[in-house]
């Protein structure tokens, strides 16, 4: 082959390559405008698990959302517990669940739907705010217990890939947030380490349900409480054989 043809075959090559590139930049890259009217979240959860890990899935009319497994901390994105973070709470602390993050910030890697168009491995970023009136922590001597109240949200989310935007959306949601505590000591409280603080977002025209009943059985709280009552029972128990064995120990040599 000559010189020239050679010259033409790679230059058409990479004028196909390129179109080919382009081609896949405009599939992909084309952003959805944000909506006029904010979204309002029917259904889904944020939550802090235990070790302060942040994940969330939430969903609204024409709009989905959801956060991957990967770590991702609450702490880096502004969202704390109150006093839960700084060491702990006192009996009758009030406890208000009110918090946001630091203006906009990353929330994530995962996935959407918006307006019927799918997108994956979308980078999430976005500013939160919740506000609620709070709940008092227990004076009980009780060694664990739940507090819930209700929340109102406010906020956006942002999603990009390969560094172009793909969509901007408001949000607007209400519902009820829980956490199951633990005892620190006779008069402080902690998270409990199997817990999350979860908001859980519900539809408008429903009423607030009962904290310690069908509302717990359906965020899986009942299911934690119960295990809870498990391990202490089984706690004690251990505890109590020992000691009959030491007395027992201590009789014989005696």
């Amino acid at each position: 082959m000559s010189r020239q043809l050679r010259l033409l075959a790679q230059a058409t090559a990479r004028s196909r390559i390129v179109r080919a590139a382009w081609m896949l930049v405009l599939a992909t890259s084309w952003a959805i405008p944000a909506s006029a009217e904010p979204v309002r979240l029917t259904a889904g959860a944020i939550s802090l698990d235990s070790e302060g890990g942040l994940y969330w899935g939430v969903h609204g009319k024409g709009f989905e959302a959801a956060k991957d497994f990967a770590e991702l901390l609450w702490a880096s994105t502004g969202l704390d517990t109150g006093c839960f973070a700084e060491g702990g709470c006192a009996n009758d602390e009030l406890f208000s669940f009110s918090t946001a993050t630091f203006e906009n910030v990353p929330l994530g890697q995962g996935r959407a739907l918006v307006d019927g168009t799918t997108f994956d491995r979308v980078e999430f970023s976005g500013s939160w705010s919740f506000i609620s009136p709070g709940a008092r922590l227990p004076t009980s001597d009780d060694l664990y217990g739940v507090i819930s109240a209700p929340f109102s949200f406010t906020g956006t989310l942002s999603g990009a890939w390969d560094g172009r935007n793909l969509f901007n959306v408001s949000l607007v949601g209400s519902g009820l947030a829980h956490v199951l505590i633990a005892r620190t000591g006779p008069g402080g409280w902690q998270i409990d380490e199997a817990a999350v603080v979860q908001y859980v977002f519900t539809e408008p025209a429903n009423p607030v349900p009962e904290p310690a009943s069908m509302f717990l059985v359906g965020t899986g709280i009942a299911g934690l409480v119960a295990a809870r009552r498990k391990q202490i029972r089984t706690d004690l128990t251990n505890r109590d054989a020992a000691d009959r064995r030491q007395r027992t120990s201590g009789s014989e040599l005696g």
